[in-house]
């Protein structure tokens, strides 16, 4: 089970994200607080392992207490859900696990379970084996270049795009082919630190050189591309 707690300094608000997370049966909602005084003896008490938090509250804002949670609890993860996206890159700072917006629509939140899920596997049933939690990342990557395959160090990848069968990898040593999809390459990625930031790239996040504020709300990533030069990938507003 994912011990969660969710934090909100309006009922409404807090009952709509329970409503939300009834589905999902391995979300267990031990405890619920409106603002930072009593949520952080909650915290402290509980550790949980999820935390829904908002920004504006009464009180200390959902940044301030953040940076209290990580002191008393800092195993727990923190997804921000609030109505202003003014704070998304300070969030990002605090190692924020996900950002939602409200109101916070079903997809979205089935996309922030299913990333919580990787971090909380479930446990055995009575009787079963334990498996193990995750698969074996990935750690090589078949490409093509002049009529060579070529398997490269997923590290070394910058960026994947293209169109699906005809994908570019941009890499440390320059571009290579590749003829699967994204979202093959998507669900091969899974315990990488490469991502999808948009329907038409894949990014390593650890060469992320820049996060660019841009238009409502989106972002763009700056990171390194061919022959050195920096650049500039677009953030689907969904995945910022």
């Amino acid at each position: 089970m994912i011990r969660t707690i969710i934090i909100d300094d309006e009922a409404p608000a807090r009952d709509e994200l329970k409503f939300l997370l009834e589905p999902y049966t391995d979300i267990e909602i031990l405890g619920e607080a409106d603002n930072a005084a009593t949520a952080v003896p909650l915290i402290t008490k509980i550790k949980p392992d999820l935390i829904f938090l908002d920004i504006q509250m009464r009180g200390l804002s959902g940044i301030e207490l953040a940076s209290i949670i990580h002191e008393v609890s800092p195993n727990s993860h923190i997804i921000f859900a609030t109505a202003y996206n003014d704070y998304a890159l300070k969030a990002f700072e605090l190692n924020a696990s996900d950002y939602l917006m409200k109101p916070i629509e079903e997809e979205r939140l089935e996309q922030t379970i299913q990333r919580m899920r990787k971090y909380f596997p479930s446990e055995p049933k009575e009787g079963e084996a334990r498996k193990e939690c995750c698969a074996t990342p990935l750690s090589k990557l078949a490409v093509e270049r002049d009529g060579h395959i070529l398997l490269i160090d997923i590290h070394s990848i910058y960026y994947i795009t293209g169109e699906s069968g005809h994908l570019e990898v941009a890499t440390s040593s320059g571009i290579y082919e590749s003829h699967k999809t994204l979202s093959e390459l998507q669900n091969r990625f899974n315990n990488t630190s490469l991502y999808r930031v948009h329907r038409s790239y894949i990014v390593n996040l650890e060469a992320v050189k820049e996060i660019l504020p841009w238009f409502k709300g989106t972002y763009w990533l700056r990171l390194p591309g061919p022959c050195s030069k920096l650049v500039d990938i677009p953030v689907s507003k969904a995945q910022v």
